[in-house]
């Protein structure tokens, strides 16, 4: 572990960090997932409308991600 230490207008700041070694077989195994996987996969966006405090009319947007569990939807 590596442990770094920075004063930053007068406040101490301490991190921590640590090396990880990539497992092979896990990357290999992500690939598979992703490729199987992938067909599958959506993006969402959605965009509501809502008031303010002075009842004006503001949209509000959302972004997102999903799944087609089924192949007719």
């Amino acid at each position: 572990m590596l442990f770094k230490r920075v004063i930053f207008s007068g406040v101490m700041i301490i991190s921590i960090s640590q090396t990880i070694q990539a497992n092979p077989l896990d990357e290999k195994n992500n690939v598979e997932v992703y490729q199987k996987c992938n067909p599958g996969v959506v993006n969402i966006t959605a965009t509501t409308l809502a008031r303010d405090f002075f009842f004006e009319i503001i949209p509000q947007k959302g972004l997102g991600s999903g799944a087609i569990i089924r192949s007719d939807g």
